[in-house]
């Protein structure tokens, strides 16, 4: 294909430039690149300022004394498997630790056996 087909094609449809000017932009940062190339998801700050995305908890550090109630922040995970949790544009401390499962949780009346 290299050798018959490109030549030809080319030779049939190249078209010379109408001005020399170059327009390419210059090549993005890794930041930049990091920026575009990540999941980004929407949850919700819980009144004891947990963010909960992927089967994780993340404890954001308190900002004041009340939660912001119901407000919704970015989750964002980079290519790395890096997570950044954004409010209003800027970036917030956070911590992961283990979520409390509900199936781990004992009932309060448990039925007995019959």
């Amino acid at each position: 294909m290299e050798n018959t087909y490109l030549p030809e094609h080319n030779r049939r449809f190249a078209r010379a430039a109408s001005r020399s000017e170059d327009y390419h932009r210059r090549a993005p940062c890794k930041k930049e690149l990091d920026r575009v190339f990540r999941l980004e998801s929407v949850r919700m700050i819980g009144n004891d300022w947990v963010v909960r995305y992927d089967n994780r908890c993340f404890q954001i550090e308190r900002q004041s004394r009340h939660a912001p109630a119901r407000a919704d922040v970015l989750v964002c995970e980079g290519r790395d498997g890096s997570i950044a949790i954004e409010y209003r544009g800027g970036s917030w401390t956070r911590r992961r630790f283990r979520c409390p499962s509900s199936r781990s949780r004992p009932r309060k009346n448990p039925q007995p056996k019959k």
